[in-house]
């Protein structure tokens, strides 16, 4: 059975969708973007780091945070891609939900397993459509380092996050591609099978929570 997963090894080399045209995003400014990105990352490795708090009182920081800066909406809907549009609305909207909590998790859980020591943001790629990728590196304990972009978008002046890219990979594409080779390519059957993935999960009850 192929399970709707990211794998740990999220850094390696993973299968990459088409280049798909997104809707114009609003000028963004590069030293705002910059330094937004630069802040989600201090409050990311924050919210690990911190003391005083148990393993689920970070997580749920960390949820928080993730919910605030990233537009699942929008996420989402570039994972779903051509399937999409052969959803309800009922559908598309329980994906984004199921999603945003799938995503947070595994984020989460290569974050940890990571041990992050610092994060510093590079330079800042004007797209096309105005998005804006800011280029990160994000250091490890054992000296080695990861390279992550942060695709942002701005809509009344107001920046999001709205992809993610590992050593070059665009994690909606990844997502997308594990959609298609799954058993169940419909947005439904997706949604079955997060739920069954998400049973008892604190971070979509945060989620859920959030998204009412």
């Amino acid at each position: 059975m192929t399970r709707f997963l990211l794998p740990t090894a999220l850094a390696a080399a993973i299968v990459m969708a088409a280049p798909a045209v997104f809707a114009a995003s609003d000028k963004i400014d590069e030293k705002v973007a910059a330094a937004h990105v630069q802040t989600l990352g201090s409050e990311a490795l924050a919210a690990f780091t911190q003391t005083g708090l148990t393993p689920a009182q970070k997580e749920e920081t960390f949820t928080k945070l993730m919910l605030k800066n990233i537009d699942f909406n929008e996420l989402s809907t570039r994972v779903m891609g051509p399937a999409g549009s052969k959803a309800t609305p009922a559908d598309r909207k329980e994906f984004t939900r199921l999603f945003a909590a799938y995503f947070i998790n595994t984020v989460n859980e290569m974050l940890k397993g990571l041990n992050v020591t610092a994060f510093t943001v590079g330079r800042v790629k004007v797209q096309p459509n105005q998005e804006v990728i800011v280029d990160t590196t994000i250091q490890k304990s054992d000296g080695q380092s990861i390279e992550a972009g942060w695709r942002l978008q701005s809509a009344g002046g107001v920046l999001k996050v709205v992809d993610v890219y590992v050593q070059g990979a665009s994690a909606a594409g990844h997502f997308q591609d594990r959609m298609k080779q799954s058993t169940q390519t419909s947005v439904k059957g997706q949604n079955d099978r997060l739920k069954q993935v998400l049973a008892n999960s604190p971070t979509l009850q945060v989620v859920s929570a959030s998204m009412q």
